[in-house]
């Protein structure tokens, strides 16, 4: 699988893990291959694809939050 963007790279690791094939797969960005061997992997790396979408559609916004030193 050719990496295009970070959501089509989500929907293909959904749809492997709903057909059953994706502890046996593996994917290649930039050159590095990854390979899955448990459902824990595919999940964090989920939430790591989450961050990329997320920060390719401009980020999150952050606030700051100031305390009285008292």
């Amino acid at each position: 699988m050719a990496f295009t963007n970070w959501l089509a790279l989500k929907t293909a690791i959904l749809n492997a893990i709903s057909d059953g094939s994706v502890l046996t797969s593996s994917y290649t960005i930039n050159g590095r291959t990854i390979n899955f061997r448990s459902l824990k992997e595919v999940t964090d790396f989920i939430v790591f694809i989450d961050q990329q979408i997320t920060a390719e559609a401009g980020g999150a916004r952050t606030f700051a939050s100031f305390k009285n030193p008292t």
